[in-house]
């Protein structure tokens, strides 16, 4: 197995981030700057072979729960596993995509990839490729104390192994105390003791072999006694059910045979359908009434023909016959008309002098404008309704007040029934007590339960109180606490300032390490010799050219006065051959030097990034500080005590527990003093109660329950009394509830009266009478008023009716005289009233006589019609009774109707034997020739007998 693909895809400061590791070369080196993350690599590496630790340092970019780190495995055969780590307990493996990094959400199972990796445990990894600088540190340590063992030192610090010298220690130790030849009490010794114990118990409950032999053959024998009388046992209850099933069918069986008796002797019938007699009835009954109605059809059609030619006609008449009907039903209009012309001149005349008579009544005289004092309808119909309502509204009164003394009668007898009972009563106030105990129980009990509870409460939170503050219940209960918001925003501030620190303390940990490795490989450099690095050669040329200069101003005087003395020859050679020696050793040792000046440019930027963030963590420290500043004031602020932010608020919730807690032991003692009020009320309205009932009021020893015991005794005692008494009370309740209604509805009735009075007085005072005018006097005053009305109504239809009747007959007499000339009527000489009806007599006749020919000519048709329906109906009824005779094989009726009887007959009988042998199939369970077969021949008293037998045995 080899590892071909790593994906950083959200692990420190990597985002997506892929390293592939081709399948050649087969060796990998992965380097880099300081801080580019090859040691946060090699973790990701053993994250996503291991899974992730419970806490790490490299969720500062991405957080703990969106960790993820793939890697793709190869075997030996090709064969390729793409996993993808994430944060989980469990299935926190899955399937990626390595081209893409998609989680493809198929979880694999834990097992998977140890198998791949043949069995690797996370320590032997760390031991054999996970070597840090901790690790190797580690590893010095103990070759430094090895004593000389430098192999087993050398495997210690290769394998990660802090010292195999203690292990060994270790594992002896652990021997010592398993096993120890003299010792007999250690583990191994007393396992040993165990089984030699156990051994013997087992050896102990073993059977002899003769024993097991005779309690074998004794079972044996039982087994094959309760074989066979557990078979005999089957027989006897198989021959109990047979016989059990004979009684149950045998009368069905004697049954059948009955009906099979019958069946022969009615011999070879023919069977009919089950309605063919109600077929025949109905064919019969069917002709009879056709042939009846033949008959009445040619007499209706015979006498109705001879009476249709002997119907006169005049067709000129009934021509007219509209005029004649107009003029004739205008005769009485006519009449009236002539006569009311005539009488008109009088009627007005003696109208005139009426009509002054009435207004005269009234204190008018006869004037055009009179209807303007007669009464409007509106206040008509108002007086006529109030005279209604007013004799309503009297006739209840008194019908409220005879109600009233009904009532007074009804209870003063009941208050005599009441005044000569005579028994003992039960105060209501006793009974309310009584009620209340039984509804409420006892509150003298309830009052020193909930006392108990609000002390045990009481004594609990002021534990609790006391394990919080010193303050006391009611100081912590008064506390305002800070808000959430507060709490949060120093939370997650706090929380913020320690993830920054302990972010910049890892990577100032990191940049000392680095640092101490650069100047360890500096150090490892120089131990190989000095090495020349550029500022040695500039210092030995600038020492080399310094004496040349000298040398020249020596030489080569420019009038100057020189003070310096001239290097001698071995010195300048010296620094020509130091300056030519530091040259050409850079040159020679090249790599060294470029090495050397590379450590030294790392050194000093890792110390200028070292200075920077201990510069950031001095920054983030004094922001801690202020915070911390802040939260102490907070906490001075609320008086509360010096805690951090997770342990304050765990504090806040106990302290909101505490006060949950507090809120019902302050309901629960306001309910014990509630419950003890109540009692205190109890016993003295009870004390009241029991004095008002002749008893002695509650003792001071005595306790509320045995007052109500005594409180009870007494009302059982006057129970009887007492029903009785509530009996009469509630009558004569209900008969001062009736008086009472009474006397209200009397109240309301002379309200209603003395509304209707104010009325009435404006209504009289309309139609002229004074306010206290009877309903006589005012029904009077508006028939006074209705004859004067009908008088001018009177005046002004006789006038009207003087013209219209003048108009309606001068038309009547024109349209007479064209009629008779038109049908040849002589008018001379006659009254018109008298031709009129002449003429409306001919037309009477002539219409009689053609509405007789109409009539006698829908009866002939009528007639026709029913003789033809009944000739059909008699031709369908033979039909039907020839097609039933038919299927009879019969010739006539009689010989039908015996066929019928004998079908009936047959159906029945074998409905009968249908039933018979359903029953026997379904109470036997067993096929019909069968079961005939086995109760053929059987007396079921025999059968009887012998199933008690078989019972008996059973």
């Amino acid at each position: 197995m080899r590892i071909a693909r790593l994906d950083l895809k959200a692990y420190g400061h990597f985002t997506d981030k892929s390293l592939e590791f081709a399948t050649a070369p087969d060796f990998h080196i992965v380097y880099g700057p300081n801080e580019a993350g090859k040691t946060m690599m090699s973790r990701a590496l053993r994250a996503a072979l291991f899974g992730f630790r419970k806490s790490t340092t490299d969720d500062f970019k991405h957080s703990y729960a969106n960790l993820r780190v793939g890697v793709v495995l190869e075997s030996a055969g090709g064969e390729r596993l793409a996993t993808m780590r994430r944060k989980a307990i469990k299935k926190s493996l899955v399937k990626y995509d390595p081209a893409t990094g998609a989680e493809l959400g198929d979880a694999i199972p834990d097992d998977v990839l140890p198998r791949w990796m043949g069995g690797l445990t996370e320590g032997l990894w760390g031991s054999m490729f996970g070597l840090d600088h901790d690790e190797l540190v580690a590893g010095g340590k103990a070759l430094s104390e090895g004593e000389g063992d430098v192999g087993q030192s050398l495997f210690e610090a290769g394998a990660g192994l802090s010292s195999i010298r203690t292990l060994r220690e270790r594992l002896k130790g652990e021997a010592d105390r398993l096993f120890r030849p003299q010792a007999r009490t250690l583990l191994i010794h007393q396992t040993l003791n165990e089984y030699a114990t156990a051994k013997k118990e087992a050896k102990d409950a073993q059977t002899r072999p003769g024993e097991w032999e005779t309690l074998r053959k004794a079972a044996e024998a039982a087994r094959l006694a309760y074989e066979k009388a557990r078979a005999q046992q089957d027989v006897l209850q198989l021959e109990t059910r047979r016989l059990e099933r004979l009684i149950a069918v045998l009368p069905d069986v004697a049954a059948r045979g009955l009906v099979l008796k019958r069946l022969d002797e009615l011999g070879d019938v023919k069977r009919l359908d089950a309605d063919a007699r109600g077929q025949r009835i109905a064919a019969e009954t069917r002709l009879q009434e056709a042939e009846k109605a033949l008959t009445e059809a040619n007499d209706d059609a015979a006498h109705h023909w001879k009476e249709f030619e002997d119907v006169p006609r005049s067709p000129a008449v009934i021509s007219e016959g509209t005029a004649i009907d107009a003029i004739y039903h205008s005769l009485k209009s006519f009449r009236e008309a002539r006569d009311a012309a005539t009488a008109a001149t009088s009627t007005i005349k003696l109208t005139g002098q009426k009509t002054t008579e009435l207004a005269s009544g009234i204190d008018e005289t006869l004037r055009d404008d009179l209807r303007a004092v007669i009464p409007k309808d509106t206040q008509r119909a108002r007086v006529q309704g109030l005279e209604v309502e007013g004799h309503t509204i009297k006739t209840e009164l008194r019908t409220v007040l005879e109600t009233k003394e009904i009532a007074q009668a009804e209870l003063r007898d009941l208050t005599e029934k009441l005044h000569d009972l005579g028994v003992r009563t039960i105060p209501t106030s006793l009974q309310s007590a009584l009620r209340a105990f039984d509804a409420d129980g006892n509150p003298e009990t309830k009052a020193a339960e909930l006392a108990g509870q609000a002390q045990t409460q009481q004594a609990g939170l002021n534990a609790s109180a006391t394990a919080l503050s010193d303050k006391g219940l009611d100081a912590l209960v008064a506390m305002i606490m800070p808000l959430p918001a507060e709490l949060k925003f120093f939370r997650e501030a706090q929380g913020e300032q320690d993830s920054q620190r302990a972010v910049l303390g890892s990577h100032i940990k990191t940049l000392e390490n680095d640092l101490g490795g650069v100047g360890g490989e500096i150090e490892g450099l120089m131990q190989r010799g000095e090495v020349p690095t550029a500022e040695h050669l500039a210092e030995k040329r600038e020492w080399r050219d310094g004496l040349w200069k000298r040398i020249c101003r020596k030489v080569f005087p420019d009038g100057k006065e020189i003070q310096e003395p001239l290097p001698t020859a071995a010195e300048y050679e010296m620094s020509v051959q130091a300056a030519d020696g530091t040259a050409d050793a850079r040159f020679v040792d090249a790599a060294r030097v470029s090495q050397h000046a590379d450590l030294v440019k790392r050194q000093a930027q890792m110390r200028n990034a070292l200075d920077l963030e201990l510069n950031r963590l001095a920054d983030a420290q004094r922001a801690a500080d202020e915070i911390k500043e802040q939260w102490r004031s907070l906490l001075a602020r609320h008086g509360l005590p010096t805690l951090g932010v997770t342990e304050l608020t765990e504090w806040i919730a106990k302290r909101d527990g505490l006060v949950d807690r507090y809120q019902p032991c302050v309901d629960i003692k306001a309910q014990a003093a509630a419950a003890t009020q109540t009692a205190t009320t109890m016993r003295a309205s009870l004390s009241a109660a029991l004095v008002e009932g002749g008893l002695q009021p509650c003792g001071a020893t005595e306790s509320l329950g045995q007052a109500i015991a005594r409180a009870r005794e007494h009302a059982g005692e006057a129970g009887e009394a007492a029903a009785n008494e509530k009996l009469l009370a509630r009558q004569k309740a209900q008969a001062e509830v009736k008086l009472a209604d009474a006397e209200r509805k009397i109240g309301e009735h002379k309200r209603v009266l003395a509304d209707w009075q104010t009325h009435w007085g404006q209504a009289m005072a309309g139609i002229r009478l004074a306010a206290n005018a009877l309903g006589s006097e005012a029904t009077a005053r508006l028939a006074e008023f209705d004859r004067l009305n009908g008088a001018l109504d009177d005046l002004d239809d006789a006038r009207t009716a003087l013209e219209a009747s003048q108009t309606t007959v001068i038309g009547a007499e024109a349209e007479t005289k064209r009629i008779c000339a038109v049908i040849g009527c002589d008018v001379e000489g006659r009254p018109t009233d008298v031709v009129i009806e002449t003429l409306y007599e001919r037309l009477t006749a002539a219409r009689k006589a053609d509405q007789l020919a109409r009539s006698l000519t829908e009866r002939i048709e009528t007639a026709a019609k029913g003789r033809a329906h009944a000739e059909r109906a008699i031709a369908v009824a033979k039909d039907e009774l020839a097609a039933l005779m038919a299927a009879a094989g019969c010739q006539s009726l009689p010989d039908l109707v015996e066929a019928e009887n004998f079908s009936v007959d047959l159906i029945k009988f074998t409905r009968d034997l249908a039933e018979i042998e359903a029953r026997l199939v379904q109470g036997s369970a067993l096929p019909l020739q069968e079961l005939l077969a086995q109760a053929e021949g059987q007396d079921i008293v025999q059968v009887r007998t012998t199933l008690d037998r078989a019972g008996k045995e059973l």
